[in-house]
């Protein structure tokens, strides 16, 4: 619920996708250690009573792929 409110429709149908794929595979995606070095917003508008933006953010994080049986990182 709370990616729902933070992303675009489009945005959640692409990681509710990723999330399960992976599943399906037996695989979870973990990522930690995220820090947000920069981030510039390109435009933003308002459509109805919500709020969107634009932005490029510039960003490191430890991004790994678990198989979630055993924990074995596989990606």
């Amino acid at each position: 619920a709370a990616l729902r409110r933070a992303v675009t429709p489009e945005m959640v149908s692409y990681l509710s996708e990723e999330l399960a794929d992976n599943a399906q595979k037996g695989l979870r995606n973990e990522v930690t250690d995220i820090t947000l070095l920069q981030a510039d917003v390109a435009e933003s508008w308002r459509e109805d009573d919500r709020d969107y933006a634009t932005a490029a953010l510039r960003y490191e994080s430890r991004d790994v792929t678990r198989e979630r049986a055993s924990g074995k990182v596989v990606a």
